[in-house]
C-alpha cells in the first residue's frame, strides 16, 4: 500500500501517504474486509467505478449508534486505480488543496464528512503508523 500510495502522491500531490495508508488499515480492517479482497477497494469507497459496483455489508453510525446496512460499492481493476480515485474524491470533497498535516487531514476527513464513525479521526490519527 505504501510504495504505490507514494508514487501516486509524487503525480498529483493530492492525499498525503500516510493518510491513504491509515485509511486503508482502517477500512480494509488490514487488508482483511471482502471489500478488499473482492473488490480491490481498500477504502470503502461507495458507488461505481466506471460501471462496477457490488453489495457488501457495513456499519454506518446514524446519531452515534452503529447499524448494520448493505452498500454499494466501487469495484476497482487495481490497487492503484483505487488510490487514483480516492485520491481524486478526497482532494476534491473532503481535503482542501495543499494540505500537508496529517492530523489536520484527519480531522478534516472527520469533520467534512469522510465517514460516520464518531472516531474517524481518531482511528486515522494514531502516531505509531506515521514512524
Amino acid at each position: 500500500m505504501a510504495k504505490p500510495a507514494v508514487r501516486v502522491y509524487k503525480k498529483n500531490h493530492q492525499v498525503l501517504p500516510s493518510i491513504v495508508v491509515a485509511q486503508a488499515i482502517i477500512e480494509s480492517n488490514w487488508g482483511q474486509s471482502q471489500l478488499y479482497q473482492q473488490a480491490d477497494n481498500p477504502f470503502g469507497m461507495k458507488g461505481n467505478y466506471n460501471g462496477n459496483t457490488k453489495l457488501f455489508p457495513t456499519t454506518e453510525y446514524v446519531n452515534g449508534k452503529a447499524e448494520k446496512i448493505n452498500a454499494y460499492f466501487r469495484v476497482y481493476p487495481s490497487l492503484e486505480a483505487a488510490i487514483l480515485d480516492h485520491d481524486a474524491v478526497v482532494s476534491r470533497q473532503f481535503l482542501p488543496s495543499g494540505t500537508t498535516n496529517y492530523r489536520t487531514a484527519a480531522k478534516l476527513l472527520q469533520t467534512n464528512g469522510y465517514a460516520t464513525d464518531p472516531s474517524y479521526a481518531k482511528k486515522i490519527d494514531q502516531r505509531d503508523w506515521y514512524v
